[in-house]
């Protein structure tokens, strides 16, 4: 938008004010000077003075009404700007809104974390808790620029042992170690979709909690690239990791009821 101020033979518009230094926002009609491609007016000639007034052509994104769930597709940089209240993961370039964590799927997380930080606690390998942004790319590309990056997860933990993936936003990559807790609402999210997108991000290793029916699903990556056929251990059974095998958890000590 702009606002035309109109030059009459009566008022004495400052015309050298395109000549100083601190008037960078318009250009005036009717002087001889050139107009400061700067500037970035368009003058149209007889009309006087152009001062634009600065806003953002962007609207600001603090809903998730605001966005098209169903056929929009969305890079991190999008994600970047959003100010959503929800959290969000994009799958893909598709966000998927999470569902509130349930007390037990808390109190699980917390159990998990705690057996996991006293593993890795003089471990070279640095272990998260959500929230927290792992940003995967498609590991046959080396773009890793914001623009290109289309999915973003927090998965309930992860593990990861190439520091050089981990920056101030997260991580960039594929940990070496991701968990996921299932909740109401998103066993079908975690079981198809995000299973297909860790293997094909070169996740080495990726479990599945089920709260509800107290048991793990346990995956790992072959020589093939592709995940092994789902290890099932029950709540009386001790998950031990592929990737980490001094790494053991008794699920016992997990599920532990609600």
């Amino acid at each position: 938008m702009q606002v035309v101020l109109e030059v009459h033979k009566s008022e004495k518009i400052l015309l050298h004010l395109q000549r100083k230094e601190n008037f960078r926002e318009g250009a005036v009609v009717g002087s001889s000077m050139p107009v400061r491609k700067k500037n970035r007016l368009n003058v149209c000639p007889g009309f006087g003075l152009f001062l634009p007034i600065k806003h953002s052509y962007m609207k600001e994104i603090v809903s998730l009404d605001q966005l098209d769930v169903v056929n929009g597709r969305y890079s991190y940089a999008d994600y970047l700007t959003w100010k959503i209240d929800q959290t969000v993961e994009l799958i893909k370039g598709k966000i998927l809104a999470m569902s509130a964590p349930s007390r037990y799927h808390q109190r699980i997380s917390w159990l998990l974390s705690g057996k996991v930080y006293t593993h890795f606690k003089n471990h070279p390998c640095h272990a998260y808790a959500a929230p927290f942004d792992v940003r995967l790319y498609d590991k046959r590309k080396s773009a890793k620029a914001n623009k290109d990056v289309f999915s973003v997860v927090q998965p309930d933990l992860c593990v990861i042992c190439d520091l050089e993936k981990l920056d101030e936003k997260g991580c960039l990559g594929a940990p070496d170690l991701v968990v996921e807790i299932l909740s109401r609402g998103n066993s079908t999210k975690e079981m198809k979709i995000k299973k297909q997108l860790y293997e094909e991000s070169g996740i080495r290793e990726y479990w599945i909690l089920d709260p509800e029916h107290e048991y793990a699903l346990q995956f790992h990556l072959t020589e093939a690239g592709v995940y092994s056929p789902a290890t099932i251990c029950v709540k009386e059974e001790v998950l031990i990791s592929v990737v980490f095998p001094d790494l053991n958890v008794p699920l016992e000590e997990i599920f532990v009821g609600d």
